[in-house]
């Protein structure tokens, strides 16, 4: 294969989410308004120009989709706080903002019934927030970055970090993802080789459980001290509904059935514009059943009467699924170091239990935008430019809002309700000063227990697909997510298949159950059934990342595809 040709930035954003997006508008805010005081004469210094700054590029943001916004999906229930900051004249710029969340309610689930919690706990309420499509808004974000005369390359993966050759702790940029390469791993005729990107500053906005930034915590240790992440599976779908059905910027929340009361998660419905309404499921990876099925849960709240109402004579549009990342605070990496910063989601900046990301996305990528600024006004990119982004985080209203409920989701492991809920409020009402010191958590990987394959498989059956009306089995879900791949390249699925058969025998094909894509498939041997070989449709992927977190052998190593494969989601 050919050299890899390169390009020295000065900055590298991966990732053109809100994270890696908000980043870009601030940062462009700040050096074009430096630029034109110096121009005036009201600010002295130099220009901030690829000249001044050595580097043929200022700015470089790579993406991994087709397009801004095909990966996006969230929930989502947004609080305007972050998009405010960025920009204060969002909604006279025609932010695509479904609906102000208009009327809160937590309902409490059982098989056949429901009642209303009485009061809303205050963490779930959602005055002067909006529901919003997360993949429109990053589509308009993407937009604004182009008003500024910002180019975005979509389809291009992020590979590998790259390091200082003289100091190996030093991130000196990304190498981006070859493209045109077959199963075998030699080149096609199309062979392109993934370009370094070199740089003063990289800005890794990957979201939940990038790969890239998952290679940089484990190179430099970014976790030492801090309990492992935890996650949950988000299942969504966006369903169109008969008119009049529910009133815009209706927000629902489920606790309860599907799910035990010892397993974190829940359920949502929001009424978004146009008679469309978001709803979905978020199942806990930390799960001790091996067939926990975030998408079976999904189902079963479907089927649920009160959902099933509110669907009846609907139309599923879309769907898709991710992870989020649930350990908190005391989850959080370290953020910044030299060369580096880590923003949004891939930081593990989200608040669980007011069920909040996004603008604490927006917000770490103009806080990172900040930290480069400077460094830039000082022609100073050493690393103790870089420790300040972790102060101004720590010192933010993102610090300030995810410390007080570090422990949340360790108070939960022990059983969501009663105890969890109760001592979470003791929690939340005492300001996070109970529970004293840090509760521990396990990897969700270590969580599983071990359990017969014929109870699993009689698990699998729970579910009576119709795939016209309300319940859709997974593959019948993924072609509504729009995922698709070039099929002749390397699987992006690294799979260690020397502990397949260890995994089946002890744990009854977990990989079958926790994928929402159907991404895995055990084949069996047609004589006698036992296990022959696993198959990984990879083709199938929406990206979610689940298996790279839950496999309990720890044997799948989730890397980027080609760039440009993946789902392409729309109104999600």
């Amino acid at each position: 294969m050919s050299e890899h040709e390169s390009m020295n930035c000065g900055v590298v954003i991966v990732g053109a989410g809100p994270a890696g997006l908000s980043c870009a508008i601030h940062l462009l805010n700040l050096i074009n308004s430096h630029n034109e005081s110096v121009g005036n004469g009201t600010k002295q210094g130099p220009l901030i120009n690829e000249d001044t700054l050595g580097v043929d590029v200022p700015l470089m943001i790579v993406e991994k989709a087709g397009a801004v916004g095909d990966h996006s999906i969230s929930g989502a229930v947004m609080n305007p706080n972050g998009l405010a900051e960025l920009i204060p004249n969002f909604r006279e710029k025609g932010a695509p903002l479904e609906s102000p969340a208009t009327d809160d309610s937590v309902l409490f689930l059982t098989a056949k019934g429901s009642w209303k919690l009485p009061v809303t706990p205050p963490t779930m309420h959602n005055d002067g927030n909006y529901i919003v499509s997360l993949n429109k808004l990053v589509t308009w974000l993407g937009d604004q970055v182009s008003e500024l005369g910002q180019d975005i390359y979509a389809t291009f993966s992020g590979k590998e970090i790259l390091y200082d050759e003289s100091n190996p702790l030093l991130v000196k940029g990304v190498r981006c993802g070859d493209k045109g390469v077959g199963p075998d791993g030699n080149p096609k005729s199309n062979y392109e080789a993934g370009m370094d990107l070199f740089a003063k500053a990289t800005v890794l906005c990957e979201g939940s459980r990038g790969s890239l930034t998952k290679q940089l915590i484990k190179k430099l240790d970014l976790d030492s001290g801090k309990n492992p992440q935890v996650y949950a599976t988000g299942v969504k779908e966006v369903w169109e509904l008969p008119e009049g059905r529910l009133a815009d910027g209706r927000v629902i929340h489920t606790m309860g059935y599907p799910l035990d009361s010892r397993n974190f998660g829940g359920g949502f419905i929001y009424k978004m514009s146009e008679n469309k309404v978001s709803v979905g499921m978020i199942s806990a990876l930390d799960n001790s059943d091996p067939q926990m099925d975030a998408h079976k849960n999904f189902c079963k709240f479907k089927a649920h009467p009160l959902v099933r109402e509110i669907l009846s004579g609907g139309k599923m549009l879309c769907y898709g699924a991710k992870t989020l990342p649930e350990g908190g605070w005391n989850s959080v990496p370290k953020l910044g170091g030299p060369g580096f910063m880590i923003c949004g989601d891939a930081a593990s900046l989200i608040n669980v239990p007011r069920l909040k990301g996004i603008n604490y996305a927006i917000k770490s990528g103009m806080l990172a935008a900040e930290t480069i600024f400077e460094s830039m006004e000082k022609a100073d990119f050493g690393p103790s430019q870089f420790e300040k982004y972790q102060q101004r985080i720590e010192g933010s209203w993102i610090g300030k809002d995810l410390k007080p409920f570090r422990n949340f989701r360790a108070l939960m492991k022990k059983g969501v309700v009663p105890w969890g809920l109760m001592k979470a409020g003791i929690s939340y009402y005492s300001g996070g000063i109970y529970p004293f010191g840090t509760l521990k958590l396990e990897a969700d990987c270590k969580e599983l227990k071990p359990e017969s394959k014929s109870a699993g498989e009689k698990q699998q059956d729970a579910i009576k697909f119709d795939n016209e009306s309300l319940l859709f089995d997974k593959l019948t879900d993924v072609y509504l997510s729009g995922a698709k791949h070039e099929e002749k390249q390397p699987c992006h699925l690294q799979v260690d298949e020397t502990k397949c058969k260890t995994c089946y025998d002890t744990y009854g094909a977990p990989c079958e159950a926790f994928c929402p894509a159907q991404v895995y498939n055990i084949v069996k041997n047609e004589k006698t059934g036992d296990f022959e070989r696993i198959q990984v449709d990879f083709s199938n992927c929406v990206h979610c990342k689940t298996c790279d977190i839950r496999d309990p052998y720890e044997a799948i190593n989730w890397v980027c595809p080609e760039g440009g494969g993946g789902p392409r989601y729309v109104s999600m």
